[in-house]
């Protein structure tokens, strides 16, 4: 069962696109300086360019792989990993706010860093996975902000 089957009430699906193919999801592994989680993969392998919408109107967009808004031509687009080498952003919150997979200070999770000022230092850790994050609602308090 993956996460939107198990989705937290708090959270709803506004729109998802078509599943990531085997192919991109190598692409995306030969691409990321991180170590994909199962959990992201899982997720990839339901849907991309995935809209959530929190409880409180706040959006989640989780990217899909390859095309103009997809997680490659993005994270090179931002040059994301020459200031955050260690990291890869996966979406945004529909505005200023990357949310990105990364080994940080706090041990490697999810986090959230402003694009205009992508740095380690800033980053803040909001949940260890996914799941935690989408399922048992792990560090919502710390994206509402």
């Amino acid at each position: 069962m993956g996460i939107f089957d198990r989705l937290n009430k708090i959270y709803t699906i506004e729109t998802k696109d078509r599943p990531a193919t085997d192919d991109e999801i190598k692409q995306l592994q030969a691409f990321s300086p991180v170590s994909l989680p199962l959990d992201y993969i899982s997720f990839l392998q339901d849907a991309t360019d995935v809209e959530i919408m929190v409880k409180n109107g706040k959006l989640i967009r989780v990217w899909g792989i390859t095309g103009m808004n997809g997680v490659i031509e993005l994270n090179e687009a931002y040059e994301v990993q020459k200031n955050i080498p260690n990291s890869l952003v996966i979406g945004d919150d529909s505005g200023d706010m990357a949310l990105l997979l990364l080994n940080g200070n706090d041990g490697f999770g999810l986090y959230l860093t402003g694009f205009g000022d992508l740095d380690e230092e800033t980053a803040v850790k909001i949940a260890p996975t996914l799941n935690d994050f989408f399922i048992d609602k792990v560090g919502v308090e710390k994206f509402l902000w």
